[in-house]
C-alpha cells in the first residue's frame, strides 16, 4: 500500500498551460499559441520563488508536471524549474516526479533528458488506439506515434509509467474498448488511468451536442465499459484504487493521492490551485495577466476559507472516490464539532449495497462507485 504521507509532507503541482491544439473534451486552462512561453517558463520559475514560504517546514513528496501539455517544453526548460524547485524547497529523497506527456512530443533524446534532469514517473495521454477516434478527439497523434512512444520509453531507463485512456465517445463499443485494454496491458505500465468522457460546458465537444454535429456519451455503455474495465484490469493484478485510477501494487500516484487525502500542495502557473490549513488558493486563469503580475512580484491569487460543513462535504467526496472511503473516525470528529448529515440516508445506501458499513471505513461498494457523487451529495451537511 502506498504510503499516505506525514503530516509535515506537500506536494507541488507546475501548470504548463499551452497544447499543440485543443482536444474536444478538454475544459482546462491552455493556450495554443507557443509564441511566449519563454516569458511563461520565466514567471513559473518567479512564483516558485515568490511562493518559496507557503510550504515552510514541509517536505517535498512529489513534483507534478500537468497541462495543458508539459511535454511542449522543451528539456532545458524542464530541467530549469526542477532545479529551481530545489533550490527553494526541502526535497525528498524519493520524491515522485511527474511529467505528463503527449506520444507526438517523445522521441529517445528528450526522455533521456527528462530521466537524467530528475522525472522519474511518466503519464502518457495514449487515449485510445484507434485512429478515427484520435481525430474525433482532435488529438495531435496517431496510433502509430503511440507504438513508437512505448518503445522509446521501453528501451529509457524510465521504469516508471502511467497510461491515460479515455472512454465513451459516440465512436466507442466494447470491442474497440477491450481492444485498447490489452494493448494497453501489453505495454505493462506501473499504473492506469481510465476516464469516463464527459460534456464539459464550453469545450468543443459541448458546442457539437449543442448543435446536433455529435451526441453525447451513452451513458448506459459507459457504465458497461466501466465495470468490464474494473473487472479486466483487476484480474491482471492492476488494484482499482480510485474511480479512475488503476495501480501495480505500491504504484499508486503519490501526487494525486495527496489530493484525495488533504496533503498540502503547491499550485504553480495560471490556473493553478493550491491548499493548506483547510484553505484553498487559485491563480488566476488569463495567461497574460499572470504573467503581467508576476513580473510584478504579485501573486494574482484568490482565496477561499474552508468551513466546517464544506469540510466536511469534501471528505465525503474525496474519499468516496478511493478504495480507501471514509473513515468513521472522522466522521465522528465532524459530528463532535457539530456537523449534522442525514443519517437516514447512509443507512439506507447500506442496507441497499451501494455502501459497504466496514469496520473502520464507510466504502462504496462497485454499484455505489457508479453514482459515487450522488450518494456524497446525498450526505452533504448543509449549514
Amino acid at each position: 500500500m502506498i504510503k499516505l504521507g506525514l503530516n509535515n509532507e506537500a506536494g507541488i503541482y507546475i501548470h504548463i498551460p499551452f497544447c499543440k491544439q485543443a482536444c474536444n473534451y478538454c475544459n482546462f486552462h491552455f493556450s495554443t499559441s507557443l509564441s511566449y512561453r519563454e516569458r511563461m517558463v520565466t514567471c513559473l520559475i518567479k512564483e516558485l520563488e515568490i511562493q518559496k514560504d507557503f510550504l515552510k517546514g514541509k517536505l517535498i513528496r512529489s513534483i507534478y508536471f500537468g497541462g495543458g501539455t508539459p511535454s511542449v517544453l522543451n528539456k532545458e526548460e524542464v530541467a530549469l524549474i526542477l532545479a529551481t524547485i530545489y533550490q527553494f524547497y526541502t526535497i525528498k529523497l524519493d520524491v515522485e516526479i511527474t511529467l505528463e506527456a503527449n506520444p507526438d512530443d517523445i522521441d529517445n533524446d528528450v526522455l533521456s533528458a527528462w530521466y537524467n534532469g530528475g522525472v522519474n514517473r511518466l503519464s502518457v495521454g495514449i487515449q485510445s488506439i484507434h485512429d478515427e477516434e484520435l481525430i474525433w478527439m482532435n488529438r495531435a497523434h496517431s496510433h502509430i506515434e503511440s507504438v513508437k512512444t512505448m518503445e522509446a520509453i521501453q528501451s529509457s531507463l524510465f521504469s516508471n509509467y502511467s497510461l491515460d485512456l479515455i472512454f465513451g465517445s459516440s465512436l466507442s463499443s466494447e470491442s474497440r474498448w477491450m481492444e485498447g485494454l490489452q494493448w494497453v496491458i501489453a505495454q505493462n505500465p506501473n499504473h492506469i488511468s481510465c476516464y469516463n468522457l464527459t460534456v464539459e460546458p464550453g469545450t468543443a465537444l459541448f458546442h457539437q451536442v449543442k448543435s446536433g454535429k455529435s451526441t453525447s456519451p451513452d451513458m448506459g455503455l459507459s457504465e458497461k465499459l466501466f465495470k468490464t474495465t474494473h473487472e479486466f484490469l483487476t484480474d491482471h493484478g492492476y488494484d482499482h484504487y480510485e474511480i479512475s485510477s488503476y495501480g501495480k501494487p505500491g504504484f499508486e500516484s503519490v501526487h494525486n493521492t495527496g489530493y484525495w487525502f488533504n496533503i498540502p500542495y503547491l499550485g504553480i502557473g495560471p490556473g493553478a490551485h493550491s491548499y493548506k490549513n483547510g484553505n484553498r488558493y487559485w491563480n488566476i486563469t488569463n495567461n497574460a495577466s499572470y504573467m503581467t503580475d508576476i513580473q510584478k512580484g504579485e501573486v494574482p491569487l484568490t482565496k477561499e476559507v474552508l468551513g466546517i460543513h464544506d469540510q466536511f462535504n469534501e471528505a465525503l467526496m474525496l474519499g468516496f472516490r478511493t478504495k480507501w472511503g471514509v473513515a468513521k473516525t472522522s466522521v465522528e470528529s465532524f459530528e463532535s464539532k457539530g456537523i449534522r448529515y442525514d443519517k437516514k440516508s447512509l443507512k439506507s445506501w447500506i442496507e441497499e449495497g451501494y455502501i459497504i458499513d466496514g469496520k473502520t471505513h464507510f466504502i462504496l461498494s462497485m454499484k455505489g462507485t457508479l453514482i459515487a457523487d450522488k450518494i456524497s451529495a446525498s450526505l452533504f451537511a448543509e449549514e
